[in-house]
């Protein structure tokens, strides 16, 4: 479903678009930008600009015509939020390692994503902003590995993404200055002025 080409990454990406997007008014993936397309729109071109496939993670409610024909995983179990996704994204047996991205990152673009499938990036890794001193752990690049800390989590009720990052010792990836603002997010109507 995405391009073809030597330059790929011979990997998944994997697009988090779950939530019920309650702030939102209604689920985010089907939320409709300015010019016409939609947040989900916007991310699958990013990620197909660099992954060999990019399939879908969570419950697939408002999704734009064009997205509909594309591999898709359901949350095994329901209401865990990003981790759940994680999780059945990590057994569907679709690929050993992924890129992953939420739905509502509408500025993303793909030389944020090659920042994460570098040669010398090993998984999982995570990006980091230096501008905050913070970790952006729901777009990263995480092994199916991983699972069984993942399996933990969920079993001790941890659900947060950053502890998988810190769990799983992700090493984070600097991002550029140039760079920090196709990581901004949608929670909100307002988040899109």
């Amino acid at each position: 479903m995405s391009s073809t080409g030597d330059d790929l990454w011979p990997h998944t990406g994997a697009i988090l678009c779950g939530g019920a997007g309650r702030r939102m008014g209604q689920p985010k993936a089907g939320v409709v930008l300015p010019d016409g397309g939609t947040m989900i729109e916007r991310v699958f071109a990013a990620m197909a600009a660099v992954c060999r496939e990019v399939v879908l993670v969570g419950g697939a409610a408002n999704l734009p015509p064009s997205m509909r024909g594309l591999r898709h995983v359901e949350d095994r179990v329901p209401q865990l939020g990003p981790i759940g996704g994680v999780e059945a994204l990590f057994v569907s047996g679709f690929d050993s390692e992924y890129l992953i991205a939420p739905c509502d990152v509408f500025l993303i673009v793909p030389d944020v994503f090659r920042l994460l499938i570098q040669p010398s990036v090993l998984s999982p890794a995570v990006l980091y902003r230096q501008d905050t001193d913070r970790i952006e752990p729901l777009i990263g690049r995480y092994n199916a590995s991983t699972h069984s800390v993942v399996v933990g989590m969920i079993a001790e009720g941890r659900l947060a993404m950053h502890e998988l990052a810190r769990r799983a010792a992700a090493s984070h990836i600097p991002v550029p200055d140039a760079l920090t603002h196709a990581l901004r997010n949608a929670n909100t109507p307002a988040d899109l002025a």
